[in-house]
């Protein structure tokens, strides 16, 4: 049941990452999630289990105007640790509107609240 709307996935790798993903084979899922048409998914999918480290590298290279909110969920989940040291440097890192991502540089709009 749990597997039934990917019953019209054509995506070959997204439905083999999927059903990794339900298999918690997680490496499995993100080497076929980013070979998919969607690779985000393997992102999201490093999101969702809060693995900040793998999710900041693969926004690297996937969605670098992820990197601040990825940051800035990292730092609450350190400061929710008591790691407050790494808390704040994801805080600051969070807060920088420019930043390098693979080798180039890259500027993110900030939202008003967070500046």
């Amino acid at each position: 049941l749990a597997l039934e709307p990917l019953s019209t996935c054509e995506d070959r790798n997204l439905l083999g990452g999927q059903v990794a993903l339900y298999l918690r084979d997680y490496a499995l899922a993100q080497d076929l999630l980013l070979s998919s048409a969607r690779p985000i998914a393997a992102l999201e999918m490093r999101c969702s289990l809060r693995e900040w480290d793998k999710a900041m590298r693969l926004a690297e290279t996937l969605a670098p105007a992820q990197t601040p909110h990825i940051c800035l969920q990292y730092a609450e989940q350190l400061q929710s640790q008591g790691e407050y040291e790494p808390a704040l440097e994801r805080y600051e890192q969070a807060l920088q509107d420019r930043f390098t991502s693979a080798g180039r540089a890259v500027e993110v709009e900030l939202p008003e609240e967070h500046r």
